[in-house]
């Protein structure tokens, strides 16, 4: 079975070696290597180029630009994809899988890294589960935190239909994010599954879409992820002004696009008041300077899900509440969103 590894680099320069090591480190073998080169600064394209044993010049979006080195069939060979200029991670993400030709495709980032066993472990639950169109595993965060990205323990090995696929993801009962999860090309591809260019927190708008068509899901409890909570990275990174705006674009399609489907609506507006609470939240205890009317924009957006309220579980409910909630109480937001992470 063939997987494509896409990792996108952009100012990786510290972290790059780690991560690409641990993918010629595989033991599952039958590996495309996409790296895409998202016009950074420092010298990460030159690690990376070194350390694949391809030493030319990538090239662009669309064409190989290096073979590997060493004895024949000992490494894959990896494919140097170069955008032109700087467009963000959504793009370098896009660009690897037009390029791909895997059967399934998995995202890496470039300061992460994957245990040597990861690919091997995905790849046998897809072997099990035949055509199933997204395998996803147990994360590792580094360095030890309360922030573990866990599944949930009720969440069975292999999962069928789309109402109990969409759950798993729109409830959080697998890691809300694009990287470590093995994903059917063709499943992808059909249902036009790429990311919106231009946002950060991309992987929650795309987790969105991805569940209104998830019909099979397998996971396996092994890690085979090991994120990195690095100094300059997006999740220590304070909140600015441009996560605010993706993340207020974010939720308004969200809810210009809830399902006709009442059962995946349902689990929709639990996704977006999550996300609206935390939000809430995060701007808060970080002092964002226009936290106020920011927290106005916010309620003014989930006031659609008002209606159909009482039809939704007491913690969406607890949620709305919460998300109007003076902000001199929001200091309870955060034990009431890990409590509804937890159920």
């Amino acid at each position: 079975m063939k997987v494509s590894v896409i990792i996108p680099v952009y100012n990786t320069a510290r972290y790059i070696e780690r991560c690409l090591y641990s993918v010629l480190e595989q033991r599952h073998k039958d590996l495309e290597i996409i790296v895409v080169d998202d016009c950074g600064k420092d010298n990460s394209m030159e690690i990376a180029a070194e350390v694949l044993g391809a030493g030319v010049p990538v090239g662009t979006p669309g064409s190989a630009a290096g073979t590997a080195g060493g004895a024949a069939g000992a490494r894959p060979a990896p494919l140097f994809l170069r955008h032109e200029c700087n467009r963000g991670l959504s793009a370098a993400r896009n660009t690897g899988l037009h390029s791909a030709s895997g059967e399934y495709v998995f995202f890496l980032d470039s300061d992460d890294e994957i245990p040597p066993g990861a690919i091997a472990n995905l790849t046998a639950m897809a072997d099990r589960y035949k055509d199933v169109q997204l395998v996803a595993g147990a994360v590792d965060v580094l360095p030890r935190s309360n922030e573990a990205l866990g599944l949930h323990n009720n969440l069975p090995l292999y999962t069928q239909g789309n109402y109990a696929c969409a759950k798993a993801v729109l409830r959080r009962e697998i890691p809300i994010m694009a990287c470590n999860k093995l994903i059917k090309r063709d499943f992808i591809l059909q249902h036009n599954l790429f990311f919106k260019e231009g946002l950060i927190h991309e992987d929650n708008e795309w987790s969105f879409r991805m569940a209104e068509h998830l019909t099979s899901l397998a996971i396996t409890r092994q890690i085979t992820y090991m994120y990195h909570m690095n100094s300059g990275g997006l999740t220590l990174e304070r909140l600015s002004s441009a996560r605010v705006d993706s993340l207020l674009a974010i939720l308004d399609s969200q809810i210009n696009t809830l399902s006709a489907n009442p059962l995946i609506s349902s689990l929709q507006k639990s996704y977006i008041l999550f996300t609206a609470a935390w939000m809430i939240h995060l701007m808060h205890t970080s002092a964002y300077p226009t936290r106020i009317p920011v927290t106005t924009r916010i309620r003014h957006a989930v006031k659609p899900l008002s209606p159909g309220l009482l039809h939704q579980p007491l913690k969406d409910i607890s949620l709305y509440l919460l998300i109007h909630m003076p902000p001199a109480w929001l200091g309870t937001a955060k034990s009431i969103i890990q409590n509804v992470k937890k159920t």
